[in-house]
């Protein structure tokens, strides 16, 4: 993925799967919310080593979900 803090919401909206964008919205309420949150969070441990985006919904679902990972 090219650096993730370049691409605008649109650009990385469409390297989504609608899976993926169906997922993101049925856990941030909107896709926008779930894209800043991705992107803040590739922020801290950088692109080259950061997660898919349905890894990160995965993630995110088993947390919510009160599983440790």
């Amino acid at each position: 993925m090219k650096h993730i803090n370049t691409l605008d919401n649109s650009s990385l909206e469409a390297m989504m799967s609608d899976f993926e964008i169906r997922k993101a919205v049925e856990l941030f309420s909107d896709l926008d919310s779930f894209l800043e949150k991705y992107r803040q969070c590739s922020l801290l441990v950088g692109d080259e080593d950061f997660v898919s985006f349905l890894e990160y919904l995965e993630i995110e679902e088993n947390l919510r979900m009160g599983y440790l990972i």
